[in-house]
């Protein structure tokens, strides 16, 4: 007997396109500057225009945090910043109460913040996310929390030299328990201390890490506590600030070998190097857009800011087009549109659709999404219509995870390249 979710196509009408992308550049100014102080803007690739969105008056940014395609959260220096996307406006802001911000995290109505240097204690510290109001912070992480990743209840924050050297020296994870926001454990993930880099969550069982200094990568499983440590296939780069490491299907897209590339960290091979090239010896921003399949680079010349650069390029490394960017671009991310500012109608019908199967439905890890034309892009939204996840395709068969949705009803659509819907069906995550 057939479920009732396989009589039912669940058709969307929008108002505007639903891979609507734009790009948030964060400047950091000029350093000791009364004048030029870090800022933030949005660049429209389908206008072309930049529009500036904020001032903060401090002269260093490290971090940003996009939320439901609508919220921005910025790390300067001193500063947090909230802004929201539908009216521009800033909502809310705090200082941190440590000499630099480093990393933003969210979980659940909580804003988590790693501490760069300055400190010996209290390197993660809790914000409300909405107010920003500071409401606690962990004794027990005293060296700078450079990264982190939120795995269940469980937060894992990168521990590192206690000073602002830009070598990582002797790191371990520090484990803290979010229900009770208490410290649970150091986990050193090699018997010879090598230091901990950029974290990446593996299908929320495993933590990789990409150990610069010593150009190893380092794993760590959550659930049996295994630990190893292997040298890197190729030669790790990576910046401390802003997003730098984006999931491309099975593998990553990230610096190393003196330009952006993809890599499979599960086998620590090179899949595509050197997309694009970049002047390391500098400073650089990169963000990466999956549903136009395209890269954003900002190029810095310290020595004279004047010459910095926006570039646009797509997955085979042409560059496509330029954007606008100030001092010290060095953070940038990819916002996309909130599907709930263009829905107009969502109605069950009895259609024909280019999706000719989901399975397993319902699931509890992974789909395959079986269609009888080749589309660009996937969305999923729940049944109020929110967007919760988007990602390029390429073949007639593809196999999405789910394993980060709440459990509920969803509802997946499929695009073609030129952003019209071929395609929905309901499914059930459980």
């Amino acid at each position: 007997m057939k479920s009732w979710l396989s009589l039912s196509i669940f058709c969307l009408v929008f108002s505007s396109s639903i891979l609507a992308q734009k790009l948030v550049v964060v400047n950091g100014g000029l350093y000791g500057s009364s004048v030029d102080f870090a800022n933030v803007g949005i660049y429209d690739p389908a206008t072309e225009v930049y529009t500036s969105l904020d001032t903060i008056k401090t002269n260093s940014v490290q971090d940003i945090l996009i939320e439901d395609g609508r919220y921005v959260y910025v790390a300067a220096q001193d500063s947090i910043v909230k802004i929201d996307l539908q009216t521009n406006q800033r909502i809310a802001a705090a200082q941190f109460g440590a000499p630099s911000t480093i990393h933003l995290t969210l979980a659940d109505s909580k804003l988590l913040v790693g501490n760069w240097y300055g400190s010996s204690n209290n390197n993660l510290r809790v914000f409300d996310k909405n107010t920003l109001t500071y409401l606690d912070s962990i004794p027990e992480i005293t060296k700078p929390a450079k990264d982190m990743l939120v795995i269940g209840d469980d937060l894992y924050i990168v521990q590192n030299s206690a000073n602002a050297s830009y070598q990582d020296t002797l790191g371990y994870l520090a484990v803290v328990d979010l229900t009770t926001m208490s410290w649970l454990r150091n986990e050193t993930l090699s018997t010879n201390g090598d230091e901990i880099g950029r974290l990446i969550n593996v299908g929320d069982t495993a933590i990789y890490t990409l150990n610069k200094t010593s150009n190893t990568i380092s794993s760590y499983n959550v659930n049996t506590q295994a630990k190893s440590t292997v040298s890197s296939s190729v030669t790790l780069e990576y910046n401390f600030y802003g997003p730098t490491i984006f999931r491309e299907g099975d593998y990553w897209m990230l610096p190393f070998n003196g330009g952006i590339g993809v890599f499979d960290i599960v086998n620590n091979t090179a899949i595509q190097t050197n997309i694009v090239s970049i002047p390391i010896g500098n400073g650089f921003g990169f963000a990466v857009d999956s549903v136009q399949n395209r890269i954003f680079v900002s190029l810095i010349e310290f020595g004279n800011q004047n010459l910095n650069k926006g570039i646009v390029y797509n997955f085979a490394g042409t560059p496509v087009d330029s954007f606008q960017v100030g001092y010290s671009p060095e953070v940038l991310d990819i916002v996309y549109d909130n599907i709930t500012t263009g829905l107009t109608t969502m109605v069950a019908q009895d259609v024909q659709n280019v999706i000719t199967s989901i399975y397993p439905n319902p699931t509890t890890d992974f789909i395959t999404v079986n269609t009888t034309t080749q589309p660009s892009a996937l969305t999923l939204h729940d049944i109020q219509g929110k967007l919760v996840a988007a990602q390029s395709l390429d073949a007639l068969s593809s196999t999405v995870d789910v394993r980060r949705l709440v459990n509920g009803s969803y509802i997946l659509t499929v695009w073609k390249a030129d952003g019209k819907a071929i395609g929905s069906q309901m499914f059930v995550k459980q």
